[in-house]
């Protein structure tokens, strides 16, 4: 939410000092097109903020029932924490090997967190 005041407390700012500006150097119809394009500016940034958030706590809540022990249906695959480990640096699960609990059949499968569904499996 903080993100959301910083973008606005900018565009005010911008604002202000673009039409503290004088004419001479910046006339009124080009204070007018820079406004709008400032405004379509902070627009697609929180946009962007918007869905990121969302796309954070998606990841948050698989994460979350998989920690806890929970299936995820990912791809073709169930996910669970007794046949997966969660790689935080590609973001994506990857099979144990036969020596640490895993299956055999799924040796070098690596699944992304983004094919995962929303939904668990029981």
């Amino acid at each position: 939410m903080i993100r959301y005041a910083l973008l606005g407390a900018v565009g005010a700012v911008l604002f202000i000092l673009l039409f503290a500006m004088p004419h001479e150097k910046f006339s009124l119809k080009g204070k007018i097109f820079a406004s709008l394009f400032v405004i379509l500016l902070i627009f697609f940034a929180g946009f962007f903020e918007r869905s990121n958030d969302s796309e954070a706590a998606f990841r948050r809540d698989l994460l979350l029932k998989f920690e806890q022990g929970g299936n995820i249906r990912c791809d073709k695959f169930i996910i669970n924490s007794k046949t997966f480990n969660y790689e935080y640096g590609t973001a994506s699960f990857v099979a144990k090997d036969k020596n640490h609990g895993g299956d055999e059949g799924l040796a070098g499968v690596s699944v992304d967190i983004q094919s995962c569904e929303a939904r668990s499996e029981k």
